[in-house]
């Protein structure tokens, strides 16, 4: 294959892979939330332990560019998750900021997929706590 041929062959028309591969994994994506929406309701878990993981897109929040700094897609990204200790089921999960926003998101959803109340297990992140106690 040409050197020509091979450089051009995976790149999206509009010559942005970023947004390319963004726009093509938002399908995947789409379709695994609308599937856990559907299926995952009415959980009998016992014991449930959530965590947040840290990683970045495009480069790290300190890294970003000043015109891409605030946009969604570059910077630093969480990743959050319920995880049931018994079945490794993952009931729920979220990717945003580690911030009390996402945090409220993330239980409102968890807590809406479980039958009854359940043993919560965290790393004791504060937001947890302000948002057991209420």
């Amino acid at each position: 294959m040409p050197a020509s041929a091979k450089e051009t062959r995976y790149r999206p028309p509009n010559g942005n892979l970023q947004e390319h591969y963004y726009q093509a994994s938002s399908g995947a994506w789409d379709a695994c939330v609308d599937y856990q929406d559907r299926t995952l309701r009415n959980l009998k878990c016992k014991r449930v332990q959530c965590d947040e993981t840290w990683s970045f897109v495009y480069a790290k929040e300190k890294n970003v560019p000043p015109d891409k700094k605030g946009q969604l897609g570059f910077g630093d990204v969480w990743t959050w998750t319920a995880i049931d200790a018994d079945t490794k089921i993952v009931p729920s999960f979220m990717v945003g900021n580690r911030d009390a926003r996402t945090a409220v998101a993330f239980m409102d959803d968890l807590k809406g997929r479980l039958a009854s109340r359940v043993q919560l297990t965290t790393d004791g992140l504060k937001v947890y706590l302000e948002l057991i106690r209420k």
